[in-house]
């Protein structure tokens, strides 16, 4: 039988805060989604010691998931849901999550650039301003699969990095994308990306 442990962190900490949140009956449920940042959730026992306001700040703490001691799902805590009294509940979504957040600071533009490139050049972008670093590796050796095409894309301050994002990612010879880990890597925070398509 599998052990399962979740791990909380500070932001871009690869040091725990928490090693092993108290998750109540070991109701932990998480999931994938390419091109998105698939979810988490788990309740939590209410009256342990490490249930506290300052340890669960929402916005401020990554999740990060461990079967059998390796790292199989990671992402940001979002909220908390009280369902009833000495009731707790928190939820998560994966890694990408963040860059629904976040835009365009000064114009960009990408004359015939492979389209991994581009988003990889969109997530260095956010990650060079002032607090924007979520830590996540855009290398692209060994990171990308399959073909390339190349775009030529110009986005405008203002513009919503997920939006570009997910232009490129739902065009018909476009590409998809994940943030690991992911259900073929354990790796935490790279940024990975297959065109046509990784499948499902």
């Amino acid at each position: 039988m599998a052990t399962w442990r979740v791990d909380l962190h500070a932001l871009n900490s690869p040091t725990a805060l928490v090693t092993g949140l108290p998750i109540k009956d070991s109701q932990i449920r998480f999931s994938y989604r390419l091109n998105g940042p698939g979810a988490f959730e788990a309740p939590l026992i209410f009256d342990d010691p490490a249930v506290t306001e300052a340890n669960l700040a929402p916005g401020k703490r990554e999740l990060r998931v461990y079967r059998d001691g390796v790292l199989v799902w990671g992402g940001y805590l979002w909220a908390i849901r009280v369902r009833r009294p000495r009731e707790l509940t928190i939820v998560g979504e994966g890694y990408l999550s963040r860059l629904r957040r976040t835009h365009v600071y000064t114009s960009l533009r990408y004359q015939a650039t492979a389209q991994e490139q581009i988003v990889r050049g969109l997530v260095d972008h956010v990650q060079s301003q002032s607090g924007g670093s979520m830590g996540i590796d855009t290398t692209l050796a060994g990171n990308h699969t399959g073909g390339s095409l190349t775009r030529t894309r110009t986005y405008c301050r203002g513009d919503a990095i997920w939006d570009a994002i997910e232009e490129l990612t739902s065009l018909d010879d476009g590409l998809d994308l994940e943030i690991t880990p992911s259900p073929t890597s354990s790796a935490n925070k790279v940024l990975k990306t297959y065109q046509p398509r990784k499948g499902s």
